[in-house]
């Protein structure tokens, strides 16, 4: 890039902030095979934190929210996890389809989140241990996805 073009892009907030023509799809290619060798180590934890929270449900939840909160957990957060961390280490998709998948995983997942605090809510009791589940399940910091993807499947 010359100066011209990076004081341009400075002075408009770097909205569209690119590498040149040549370099922006190698970089796009380099950072989806990254999000996959950071998905290995992502999802690991994420079964294991999931593991807690289900041991956590089924010890403080009232029977009867326990057995939504860990069906939740056990039939749709885990299941799609589990297929994350295997897919992370399988040739197929390619790493920029599987930068896709795991954007949606992480869509999912926030989505069975909300599903557990409102059965929750439904039956007026508060999860305090969910909020923090919420932090580490945010996208752009723990899973590395693209600052566009996590802000949208945010949102």
């Amino acid at each position: 890039m010359d100066p011209q073009v990076i004081m341009s892009q400075q002075s408009s907030g770097f909205r569209r902030l690119r590498f040149c023509t040549e370099l922006e799809p190698a970089y796009r290619q380099r950072r989806a095979l990254a999000v996959r060798e950071r998905a290995r180590l992502v999802s690991a934890a994420g079964l294991l934190i999931f593991g807690i929270f289900i041991l956590l449900d089924l010890a403080t939840l009232p029977p009867a929210l326990a057995e939504v909160t860990v069906t939740i957990r056990l039939t749709v957060t885990c299941p799609v996890i589990a297929l994350i961390c295997w897919l992370s280490h399988q040739r197929w998709p390619g790493d920029l389809a599987f930068e896709r998948l795991y954007t949606l995983a992480y869509l999912v997942g926030g989505l069975s989140v909300v599903a557990i605090i409102a059965a929750a809510r439904l039956r007026d009791f508060p999860l305090p241990y969910e909020g923090m589940l919420l932090m580490l399940m945010f996208g752009y910091f723990a899973m590395g996805l693209p600052f566009f993807s996590a802000s949208l499947a945010s949102a």
